[in-house]
């Protein structure tokens, strides 16, 4: 992981492993154990000015910006008959919305629980639907246009 993170970057010298004789094992045993196929990541869109829970949850629409971050992240797809990773989402009966963003990254499926492509409910202050799919995910992102 180490190496190929330093060739992405385009790192040079190389990132090292370490001085002490055994961290290159080590690092490659902590490497696998790691190693998942599939990942879900919770994406929350954060509005300019936007600082409190309840006003982020309640945000159902996305800015041109936000919409271009999701097309670098992966394919916008369709959930229902979606065959491949689900990362949780409904595909059968669009229980938790109609799209998604999914991308297959160096044989890694990746599905994002997208925020403002879930199902929205005014009448849900609590958001549950949200907090499921974006706060409780293993990996979880916030797209913010404040500085």
């Amino acid at each position: 992981m180490v190496r190929s993170l330093g060739k992405e970057v385009n790192i040079n010298p190389p990132l090292t492993l370490g001085q002490l004789p055994d961290t290159p094992e080590e690092l490659l045993k902590l490497d696998q154990v790691f190693i998942k196929s599939e990942l879900k990541v919770g994406m929350i869109y954060v509005q300019e000015g936007q600082y409190n829970e309840e006003e982020i949850l309640d945000n159902n629409d996305n800015s041109l910006l936000f919409e271009e971050f999701l097309q670098i992240l992966g394919d916008k797809i369709r959930l229902k008959g979606f065959d491949k990773y689900k990362g949780g989402l409904d595909t059968v009966h669009d229980l938790t919305g109609l799209y998604s963003v999914y991308t297959n990254w160096r044989g890694i499926e990746i599905m994002f629980h997208v925020s403002t492509l879930l199902p929205y409910e005014k009448h849900d202050p609590q958001k549950v639907s949200y907090l499921l799919h974006c706060y409780f995910s293993y990996t979880f992102l916030e797209f913010s246009r404040d500085k």
